[in-house]
């Protein structure tokens, strides 16, 4: 079976898996405590995960499994849903240090926005936000933030001036078509603009697959380094650097269950007394950076 390619347009492509709409939601509901078949109406016959040959990107079929404003609603209720501290976060701050004019695409309630603002030294800098879920705009904008609830196409008909800077942190992944959303970004950049993207590895060491939230309606899209190197091939982008995240803290016990999983006896050392205690202290010594992490961030320079 064959699906067009949402970030090429090309049929070169293949069929990875298909999962049936009973595991999907036994997935969900194992894991969080509700399943998905009510915001997921088209997926009766469930859905499947296909490659992009020409880029290695791996997503999902169709573009209307996607979650929707209910969905999100459902998941603000977990109180982690929203970390505060991310790594992510920290490397973009860092990238962003000269940006002038900035614009930040699913900026939620401008805890990034606040930050840059507050430590970003450069001279008549000025900053903008956009986040479809209208609450979180609306705290961003009582923190005196320019937030509109545009979506980016139209956005990046409106606004002609130009940013020296677009980023987006953990939007990517849960776009259906993240062809358009990566043109609607290039045109929101001035001539040889930044742009700053992160999503979730798809080579981290955290057994992804045992998680729902890589799963739609949550995550359409499974990103990879190689996948980010590719985009050069099909967009006016100039890849510039490329960061992987190490293992943090709270991704430990994440990672000493992922390897847990792998067999039975990695399952019988890590019940042994203590010995998840002395993992977590070896990792906290350094050896986290021997491993993969949740998150990839990558800029890119507009080349046209």
């Amino acid at each position: 079976m064959s699906m067009t390619s949402p970030l090429t347009g090309s049929s070169n492509t293949r069929l990875l898996r298909r999962i049936p709409a009973a595991e999907l939601d036994a997935l969900w509901s194992s894991t969080l405590g509700f399943t998905v078949s009510e915001f997921m109406p088209a997926t009766s016959n469930g859905i499947s995960l296909h490659e992009c040959l020409d880029t290695g990107f791996h997503y999902y079929s169709h573009p209307e499994i996607a979650g929707q404003a209910a969905f999100y609603t459902r998941l603000a209720e977990f109180p982690w849903y929203y970390p505060r501290a991310r790594w992510d976060l920290d490397k973009g701050l860092e990238l962003a240090s000269k940006a002038v004019r900035l614009i930040e695409i699913g900026c939620g309630d401008g805890h990034f926005l606040e930050r840059w603002s507050a430590t970003v030294t450069t001279q008549h800098k000025a900053c903008w936000g956009m986040e479809i879920n209208v609450s979180a705009a609306e705290r961003a904008r009582s923190k005196g933030f320019d937030v509109t609830t545009e979506n980016l196409c139209d956005v990046a008909k409106s606004r002609t001036e130009g940013f020296d800077t677009v980023c987006s942190f953990q939007v990517l992944e849960h776009v259906p078509d993240p062809a358009s959303f990566l043109r609607d970004a290039i045109s929101l950049l001035s001539p040889k603009g930044l742009l700053i993207l992160a999503v979730p590895n798809r080579e981290c060491h955290l057994h992804l697959d045992g998680n729902p939230l890589d799963y739609p309606p949550h995550h359409m899209g499974r990103w990879s380094a190689a996948v980010f190197k590719s985009l050069e091939r099909f967009f006016p982008l100039r890849l510039e650097q490329l960061f992987t995240q190490p293992l943090v803290p709270e991704e430990f016990d994440r990672f000493l269950s992922a390897a847990a999983g792998r067999s039975a006896y990695s399952r019988a050392i890590l019940r042994l007394p203590g010995f998840r205690r002395i993992a977590r202290h070896v990792l906290a010594l350094g050896a986290c950076n021997f491993f993969r992490g949740q998150s990839l961030v990558a800029t890119f320079r507009k080349t046209s």
